[in-house]
This record gives structure tokens, C-alpha cells and sequence, in this order.
């Protein structure tokens, strides 16, 4: 079997959001024209194409009805956080049956390690995709953690960002953003 990069993204019932899979899928139909191959690898296996597209479907949710009080915004917010800490600690990875991968790519999401720890199972490089990084959008979008968001920065973003052999930045802008979390402007690019 040739060498092929490998794309990491958690299970599509863990994430949900269909522009987000699209981008995976681009990169992925990328790497394959450029490799001869490629894998879509979730902690649950690789995904057949078909399971690609049905990913990048959307499957939103409207909200509707009365805005919910700041109080509710912020538990939820806590209670999210946690639920993708444990989501990320479940992990467990299983290496497609494959040669050495080029790379690793991975979208960045909050606490989304498992692309690092395959890349550095396989020891090749790891290229994390950041649309932004999550902690500093929600602040922009009005999401507050109050007392807990510097750490859930840091644990559940920087620390990844900054293992990353590339970290893909789709703006100037988030990649300023990326380069203040630690991440060496060496190891930035911008691909909008």
C-alpha cells in the first residue's frame, strides 16, 4: 500500500457542523489527487467517500423563542467545554492498516488532540486547520468563560496549535491570533 496523508476529524455525530466536514472533505479530495490516496480517519475508523459526503450535509438547528439569559449562556458554555474535554479523552485511536502517512491533518477544534497523537505514533508532521481559533471567536461572538477561558485556551487550544509542524490559518487575522497563542509565525500559513 503507498504512503497517503491522513485527515483526522472527530465522528460526524460529534460534530455536527456541515461547512466544517466540507473543508475536511476538500482537503482530503486534495491529498488524494496529490498522493494517489488518502484517509478520512475518526476514533471509530476511516470513512468510505460516501460517508464523507453524508457528513458535509447540514444538520443544523434553528433556535427559536426567546433569547436565553446570560446565566444559561454561560453554563451551557461550561457544560459544552466539559463535554468536549471528556469527548477528546475517550479517544481512542485506530490506525488505519496503512504504511507510514506523509502528514496528519487535522481540523482544529477545541481539545481535539487526536490528530497530534497519531501524527506523533507515526512520527511525521502534524498540519492543523484553524477557521479560528475557538475560544477567542466565541469571545468575539459574545460567548463569556468567566474565570475558566484563559485555561480552556490554553489546555484545550495552544497547547496543540503549538505541537503542529503547520498550522493553516484561513485570514491574517487568525493567524495573528494563532501566532499570539505561542505558535511561530515559521510554522504559519495562510490558506483562505
Amino acid at each position: 500500500m503507498t504512503d497517503r496523508p491522513v485527515f483526522w476529524m472527530p465522528a460526524p455525530h460529534q460534530m455536527r457542523a456541515g461547512a466544517v466536514w466540507i473543508t475536511a472533505q476538500s482537503w482530503y479530495l486534495a491529498g488524494k489527487r496529490r498522493f494517489g490516496d488518502a484517509v478520512l480517519l475518526t476514533p471509530r475508523g476511516p470513512l468510505d467517500e460516501q460517508a464523507i459526503a453524508a457528513a458535509t450535509r447540514h444538520h443544523g438547528s434553528s433556535r427559536s423563542g426567546p433569547s436565553p439569559t446570560r446565566a444559561r449562556v454561560v453554563s451551557e458554555t461550561l457544560l459544552k467545554d466539559a463535554r468536549w474535554l471528556a469527548r477528546d479523552l475517550k479517544v481512542r485511536l485506530k490506525p488505519p492498516p496503512a504504511s507510514r502517512p506523509h502528514f496528519v491533518w487535522q481540523h482544529h477544534d477545541l481539545f481535539q488532540t487526536g490528530g497530534g497523537r497519531l501524527a506523533r505514533s507515526f512520527g511525521v508532521p502534524l498540519v492543523t486547520f484553524v477557521d479560528a481559533p475557538y475560544v477567542w471567536e466565541s469571545a468575539r461572538w459574545g460567548t463569556s468563560r468567566p474565570g475558566w477561558g484563559p485555561v480552556v485556551e490554553w489546555a484545550g487550544e495552544s497547547r496543540e496549535l503549538r505541537r503542529a509542524d503547520l498550522v493553516c490559518c484561513v485570514s491574517e487575522e487568525v493567524a495573528e491570533k494563532v501566532g499570539s497563542m505561542g505558535v511561530p509565525p515559521s510554522r504559519l500559513a495562510i490558506t483562505p
